[in-house]
């Protein structure tokens, strides 16, 4: 008895050492335990939809920053947006999402609603001067990505597609080792994988429903392809595309273009560079352990990066010599020496509120240019992939609820 008490014991502890951090960088994901006080000079944001996404994104990050304070809230129905807002601390609540919009006390809306209706209400924020931060992903069409970002530009207004693992020290580090110290040589293949077991994912109503659930997984993949393959560099073409409602195979290829920052074979120029092969792999029907990695391999080894979503919770940059790499960051306003929980979605709370804040033009121009640069190709290279398919072109995808601007 003795025995397998202290082996219990044992396990118990060492256990409890090993998973101590986790667990700490999961409570930093929750709102703070006390209250933050705000700046009198603090970004009023407002919810668009009464999603649990806001949470993340937006409430329990605001709620450690002393510069973002979230003021109102409005969903489609009245009486949703009341609960949330008393269950959340929210002040004020809307009838409606124009109502919100038109609000003068408020700078950003935050669109959490269901991605069909993303275009036409962030249209409406733009339209009546306010700035945006959207769920990805943002739209469904390139078209409709070009009309936001032209808008977004004429208004002078902040437009950001919240993706936000890309803010994460972890992955701009990957970066830096792929793209810039070229760890792996010269690249040769890349491959994304996304599971994470969805129990509803199968039970969308109509074809076009399931798609968007399986677009709302698949579409990081591409936004991951894109972060570590820079636009100036690389033309991607699609080999293949397979989509079933709980999963996506893809095969595609990415061409080196001629470029100042592109490395140089032997004989010089693009074509001393090996076209790069990319698959993608998403599923939600998968019964296994979560992953979400993307792996590199090139002419001197390969890197893979594992947990890319949320690499605040855990997550392993294992290099081509074996040796492991990890990048935290400290949860504002905690001080404690093993502060390491900043989430990702506080990064990008971070940053959006900084870009608004910006007072360098042509920094802010700049960053603004490259973050609409990259919704277009994002939603460019989506719409490509379900058309390369044998899904329903995404222009053709029909809702019980269409694009119009809700009342």
């Amino acid at each position: 008895m003795f025995p397998r008490f202290a082996l219990f014991s044992v396990t118990t502890a060492v256990l409890a050492y090993a998973f101590a951090p986790m667990a700490q960088r999961l409570l930093f994901l929750m709102p703070a335990s006390t209250a933050v006080s705000k700046d009198p000079s603090a970004i009023k944001v407002g919810l668009v939809g009464a999603a649990d996404i806001a949470k993340f994104a937006v409430l329990w990050p605001a709620s450690r920053e002393s510069s973002v304070v979230v003021t109102a809230v409005a969903a489609r129905s009245v009486d949703k947006a009341k609960a949330y807002a008393a269950k959340h601390g929210i002040p004020k609540v809307h009838s409606n999402y124009q109502e919100l919009i038109m609000d003068p006390d408020i700078d950003v809306v935050y669109i959490g609603v269901i991605t069909e209706l993303h275009y036409a209400i962030t249209q409406y924020a733009l339209q009546h001067g306010k700035h945006v931060l959207l769920e990805k992903p943002a739209v469904f069409l390139e078209h409709e990505a070009k009309k936001l970002v032209a808008l977004a530009r004429e208004q002078n207004k902040i437009l950001l597609e919240a993706f936000h693992w890309r803010y994460h020290p972890a992955a701009i580090r990957v970066q830096e080792l792929v793209v810039e110290q070229k760890v792996v040589g010269s690249l040769e293949s890349m491959e994304l994988k996304a599971s994470l077991y969805d129990p509803m994912a199968s039970k969308a109503e109509g074809a076009a429903k399931q798609s968007v659930k399986l677009f709302d997984r698949w579409c990081y993949l591409v936004d991951e392809m894109h972060y570590y393959l820079p636009k100036d560099q690389w033309d991607i073409e699609i080999e293949s595309v397979e989509m079933m409602p709980t999963k996506m195979h893809a095969k595609l290829t990415a061409t080196p273009v001629e470029s100042p920052d592109l490395e140089k074979g032997e004989g010089g120029g693009a074509s001393a560079v090996k076209p790069v092969q990319i698959t993608m792999d998403a599923y939600k029907d998968k019964l296994e352990i979560p992953s979400w990695y993307v792996s590199f391999q090139g002419s001197n080894g390969s890197l893979r990066y594992d947990n890319a979503l949320f690499p605040f919770i855990y997550h392993k940059i294992t290099k081509p010599d074996g040796t492991v790499e990890q990048r935290y960051t400290a949860a504002a306003n905690d001080t404690s020496e093993n502060a390491v929980g900043k989430s990702t979605f506080a990064h990008q709370l971070e940053i959006f509120a900084s870009l608004l804040t910006e007072q360098d033009e042509w920094k802010k121009a700049k960053t603004n240019q490259a973050l609409w640069a990259s919704m277009i190709r994002n939603a460019k290279m989506a719409e490509r992939m379900v058309a390369a398919s044998d899904q329903t072109p995404v222009s053709s995808w029909t809702f019980p609820q269409d694009y119009q601007m809700p009342r």
